[in-house]
């Protein structure tokens, strides 16, 4: 086994996970209002399987989805192009729906 030294690790798989230090007013605002709530596995925002979110009381935003790295606390495999091309893909054909 091949140790590595390092002084930093970086880690690049994407945004901070803890939200309300992003440094987004947006985000920071709705997390605090409870509009949105961080998952309790300690990443991510708390969503349904489609990717909808939903607030402290755990009632499900309707309009507000996400993908990618903001679903890693309710689905672990969201970091990869494969997982958030498939992500986009779903919530495009759910929205499309709507439209109908």
């Amino acid at each position: 086994m091949k140790v590595l030294q390092a002084d930093r690790v970086v880690n690049c798989t994407g945004p901070h996970r803890d939200y309300l230090k992003v440094g987004s007013p947006l985000l920071k605002n709705m997390l605090e209002r409870g509009d949105l709530r961080q998952s309790v596995l300690g990443g991510g925002l708390e969503c349904l399987e489609d990717g909808a979110l939903t607030d402290v009381r755990g009632d499900t935003h309707s309009d507000i989805f996400a993908i990618g790295p903001m679903r890693i606390g309710t689905l672990f495999e969201s970091v990869a192009i494969p997982e958030i091309r498939d992500q986009a893909a779903a919530l495009a054909g759910l929205l499309a729906k709507r439209a109908a």
